[in-house]
């Protein structure tokens, strides 16, 4: 990660990924997708899609999901 400086206000700053970050999300994520798979493959494609839901509503109730623009209107980044 690195930081880049808001120029218009040298006080606020965003976080980027670096090429070393990039390559490592990029060599990470398929890994983690395939644990995942292989983690759920114990469940049918209906619970599978039952189980996401019920993590959606989980997360939704505790606000942990937010998108970059959701982010950037509260300055969480």
């Amino acid at each position: 990660m690195e930081r880049v400086e808001n120029e218009d206000d040298r006080r606020e700053f965003a976080l980027r990924l670096t090429r070393k970050g990039n390559a490592l999300y990029e060599e990470l994520i398929p890994r983690l997708l395939r644990k995942e798979q292989e983690i759920l493959s114990c469940l049918s494609a209906p619970e599978r899609k039952d189980f996401a839901r019920m993590l959606g509503k989980i997360e939704n109730s505790l606000d942990l999901v937010q998108t970059s623009k959701e982010a950037g209107k509260v300055h969480a980044y």
